[in-house]
């Protein structure tokens, strides 16, 4: 089930990707100079081990099925 959100959620991780660098990194290397791809390495390695609940597995079949928020809401 995972692979069928995986493109999706890979794509929120990327778009979200310069909001979540870690203080460390952020201190001692400009974010220009991250290079995105290690970041995002390493958001998908912390997310690996998460697992989502039903509810959200419904929430983005519902999604990757074209439904809009509203249609989401009143589908669960």
């Amino acid at each position: 089930m995972l692979s069928l959100i995986q493109p999706w959620v890979l794509g929120l991780l990327r778009q979200r990707l310069p909001y979540e660098i870690n203080a460390n990194v952020a201190l001692s290397v400009a974010p220009a100079q991250v290079d995105w791809r290690v970041q995002l390495e390493a958001s998908v390695q912390q997310l690996k081990g998460a697992q989502l609940t039903a509810r959200e597995l419904d929430v983005g079949r519902l999604m990757l099925s074209g439904c809009s928020s509203k249609e989401i809401a009143r589908k669960l």
